[in-house]
């Protein structure tokens, strides 16, 4: 996706390191995911002037918020369902995965539900569109099978 602003260009950074990772921003002292890096290129010069990350909240303050990619660092190690480290980045909107239950889905959307609040992934059948969903708030029995940007690019 490319957007023409006043003096800049703006397009995603679909390959960014920190795509789908849980990070803390240290100086807002928040916990998030990056969902989307922007890039912003001046229309003179065609260099690059600035990113900005797009984060998802996971502190359950259910804000997102912009934040400077270079300030990010990833986050304390998350604890899986069975007691250990969980690695790699989380289950996002757009990806492709896999349940604890075996069954394919595709991630709808990741929103905030019921007291506290506690944040549920919603999912759908990969084939047979919205019709039938089922939410998850356990992202850590999610295996990843491909990523949202490589759904698009290869669908």
């Amino acid at each position: 996706m490319i957007r023409y602003d006043t003096n800049v260009w703006v397009r995603e950074d679909d390959d960014h390191h920190l795509l789908g990772r849980e990070v803390i921003h240290p100086a807002a002292e928040r916990i998030g995911t990056v969902g989307t890096v922007f890039i912003r290129t001046s229309k003179v010069t065609g260099k690059p002037v600035g990113r900005t990350a797009h984060m998802r909240p996971m502190d359950s303050s259910g804000r997102e918020w912009p934040a400077d990619p270079s300030e990010l660092e990833p986050a304390p190690a998350r604890l899986g369902c069975d007691g250990r480290p969980v690695s790699g980045p989380r289950a996002w909107a757009g990806d492709q995965v896999k349940d604890a239950a075996g069954h394919g889905a595709i991630i709808t959307d990741v929103r905030e539900k019921g007291p506290g609040p506690v944040p549920v992934w919603v999912l759908r059948p990969i084939y047979g569109g919205t019709f039938h969903q089922w939410e998850t708030d356990a992202p850590d029995t999610l295996t990843v099978i491909r990523r949202r940007a490589e759904r698009i690019a290869d669908p």
